[in-house]
């Protein structure tokens, strides 16, 4: 079990920080055909890993059934509960705003 979340956790981890990668080049990327089609082909599939993350490592740490596909729209619904899972998600939205400020959207 702690084999798998850390293991899921490192994928995630590696796919956010190339996806942030590729929104700081976006203008670079939008003017080259081929790299708009791999760079879309990879959000595709960041967006598949973080639904899977979200729907079985995030269930796992926040004891709790999702009620939405992506983990920061769970950081987001949880950081303001109070108590635990608030603490966790405000420190988990600290490590994601630091390749992408404000990525959780916090007030």
């Amino acid at each position: 079990m702690i084999a798998f979340i850390f293991g899921s956790t490192l994928v995630a981890w590696v796919m956010y920080y190339i996806i942030m990668g590729l929104k700081k080049r976006k203008p670079e990327i939008m003017d080259n055909p081929m790299a708009r089609v791999l760079a879309i082909l990879f959000v595709f599939a960041g967006v598949i890993v973080d639904v899977f993350y979200n729907l079985t490592v995030g269930s796992i740490i926040f004891f709790q059934i999702p009620k939405q596909l992506l983990f920061t729209t769970r950081l987001q619904d949880n950081m303001y509960t109070g108590g635990w899972r608030s603490k966790l998600a405000n420190t988990l939205c600290s490590v994601l705003d630091r390749l992408d400020p404000d990525h959780c959207g916090r007030k």
